[in-house]
């Protein structure tokens, strides 16, 4: 699933918007 890799991705581009 990309969903689980995308998932990692998505964490350090949260981090970054908040």
């Amino acid at each position: 699933m990309e969903k689980l890799q995308g998932h990692r991705e998505l964490d350090r581009s949260w981090q970054h918007n908040f």
